[in-house]
């Protein structure tokens, strides 16, 4: 079961050195989502709480520190046809939609934002391949 604190464990695609990434400002958009510092649980569970009051900075702060969930989820997708950044594109509007629409009977934030993430990659290779058809 995937926690809070269980999101930094996961490395983030193309920053190591393992495979080069071939566009810079991609490259430097992943380096700087790797350099903000995850949310602590009880960090998130004050953001969240004050998030479903209506607080948009702490909506906002919470995406900023969610941001590195969507390169990982988006890595999964890469034999898609789709570009690294159309699919971080995607994801990040997924990942705004699961902060706007959470509620604590979703379970912890991460999972419910990885599963919305994820749903708005698919939606967006739906669309492309509508386009192209």
């Amino acid at each position: 079961m995937l926690t809070a604190t269980a999101v930094p464990a996961f490395p983030l695609p193309f920053t190591s050195g393992r495979r080069p990434c071939p566009d810079a400002g991609l490259e430097l958009y992943l380096k700087e989502v790797a350099r903000v510092r995850p949310l602590s649980l009880g960090e998130e569970e004050r953001l969240l709480a004050a998030s479903t009051r209506g607080n948009t900075k702490a909506r906002d702060a919470l995406i900023q520190r969610s941001l590195r969930l969507v390169p990982v989820v988006a890595a999964e997708y890469l034999d898609s046809g789709m570009s690294l950044l159309e699919l971080i594109e995607a994801g990040n509007l997924g990942l705004v939609r699961a902060a706007k629409s959470y509620r604590y009977v979703d379970g912890p934030f991460c999972v419910f934002a990885a599963g919305r993430i994820a749903l708005a990659i698919e939606a967006a290779l739906v669309a492309a391949r509508q386009i192209v058809h």
